[in-house]
């Protein structure tokens, strides 16, 4: 099938740079034959950094839940009454 378009020569030469084709036509053709494997990838990696920012957030709360069990704890053995008999 013939496909035929005008684009922005800036366009197509970010096309051919970014696919490594010096003939515009094959850099449109291999963009556009990847285009939804990249959106799917696009999309996978979208949903990979979600996930990454819930463990951050848990993370974070298990960091400063120790903290506040880490601090109790250097209160309480201050504290000299506690070990005297």
């Amino acid at each position: 099938m013939l496909v035929k378009f005008d684009a922005d020569e800036d366009l197509i030469d970010a096309i051919k740079q970014s696919t490594n084709m010096a003939v515009a036509s094959k850099a449109c053709h291999y963009a556009a034959t990847h285009y939804l494997d990249l959106l799917q990838e696009n999309a996978r990696l979208h949903q990979k950094v979600a996930q990454m920012r819930d463990s951050i957030a848990v993370y974070r709360q298990i960091i400063d839940s120790a903290r506040d069990a880490a601090a109790m704890l250097v209160e309480r053995a201050g504290q000299a009454d506690l070990f005297t008999d």
